[in-house]
């Protein structure tokens, strides 16, 4: 009850500092006299900003991305499934033995479930075929020849969640193996202002390399992956203008752009400026599909700098950028979708109510 509590508290407190952040926009923009226009990267000088890198995820990389045809079609039983077992003509033996009300048994943390006569018995991450053969062999010693039927009473042990421009976005039990198109489908479709260009999934932390926009408007099926436990699906809105900040700033978070302006100085101000770890000098700009992005590397202590003095250009973000202000000077592509995924997550999550109840509802 204390950690629900203490999650609850800390839910509340992190909407309350996007929200307020996001109001206060405007006023924590730079003065106009210390900018002048915006630059375009092709012209900058390589000792300011570098110049604009097509950047693709690590090719080295194996994200083990098959389309669900390509996968076996079975469910394997996980942590907080409900399982029923009857051992025919010894019903004492089966599920029905530990409560008849009750009816099934829960998969443990440990992965085991108890049984009569026999105990505990792991089966989670076992088919139930698996399942099945387990416990007969385990019942064998005791009855002759033991006909053994396992089924699932309810799936508890494998979500996912799916965000943004979807009509009815939430986080939905997977009771079967379900592919991309198909976890769309079950979240009522796409709305008209999805933007797919800019859709994305993460999974164990990590922003998989997938096309939207080939799979939903082209039919494409190399990327109707399959759908595993804790992906996160967001769809952006088009038309949104805003940015994501992350990374070395005090508050990272979304800044709304004002008439679809924002420049970098004025998005980093308006989350509470740098921290003392940042590394200034390789700040990353991330723009367009996150399964193809391009990368723009900024100089940003020289940066700040000179547009003070008024002797160089501030940069111009574009709707959907997101500015990653690191700690060390990174480099790879599929290194900083790694660290700024996780906020992503975070961040998107947070702005939907829906999310804030379910989390509280299932924390135990």
């Amino acid at each position: 009850m204390a950690m629900r509590k203490i999650l609850i508290f800390h839910i509340i407190l992190f909407l309350i500092c996007i929200l307020s952040a996001c109001k206060s926009v405007e006023d924590n923009r730079m003065p106009q006299n210390e900018l002048s226009q915006g630059i375009e990267t092709s012209s900058v000088n390589s000792t300011t900003l570098n110049p604009v890198r097509e950047s693709s995820i690590d090719k080295g990389i194996d994200y083990n991305l098959k389309p669900l045809t390509e996968r076996k079609n079975v469910y394997r039983i996980g942590i907080g499934d409900s399982i029923l077992v009857s051992v025919w003509k010894h019903p004492e033996l089966g599920t029905d033995g530990i409560s008849a009300a009750r009816g099934g048994t829960i998969v443990e943390e440990d992965g085991s479930i108890f049984l009569p006569l026999i105990g505990r018995v792991k089966v989670a991450s076992l088919t139930i075929g698996e399942a099945r053969e387990k416990l007969a062999k385990a019942y064998s010693k005791y009855v002759k020849n033991p006909q053994v039927v396992v089924s699932i009473q309810s799936y508890e042990s494998k979500r996912f969640y799916i965000l943004g421009e979807i009509r009815n976005a939430g986080a939905y039990t997977i009771k079967f193996p379900i592919s991309l198109r198909q976890a769309l489908s079950l979240a009522g479709g796409l709305l008209p202002l999805a933007d797919l260009e800019r859709a994305y999934i993460i999974r164990n932390g990590r922003i998989l390399p997938i096309d939207f926009v080939s799979l939903v408007e082209k039919g494409d099926d190399r990327f109707d992956i399959e759908i595993i436990d804790d992906d996160f699906i967001f769809i952006p809105k088009k038309g949104e203008e805003n940015v994501y900040v992350l990374g070395e700033v005090k508050s990272p978070g979304i800044v709304k752009m004002v008439n679809g302006k924002m420049n970098l100085l004025s998005a980093i101000a308006s989350r509470g400026d740098f921290t003392i770890f940042a590394v200034k000098d390789n700040v990353k700009i991330i723009r367009g599909p996150l399964n193809s992005p391009k990368v723009i590397t900024v100089n940003l202590g020289k940066l700040s700098n000179k547009a003070q003095e008024g002797n160089i250009s501030n940069f111009e973000l574009k709707p959907g950028d997101i500015v990653y202000v690191p700690d060390t000077a990174i480099g790879r592509l599929d290194k900083i979708l790694q660290k700024i995924a996780p906020v992503l997550r975070t961040i998107n999550e947070g702005l939907q109510p829906f999310y804030i109840y379910d989390l509280i509802r299932n924390t135990r």
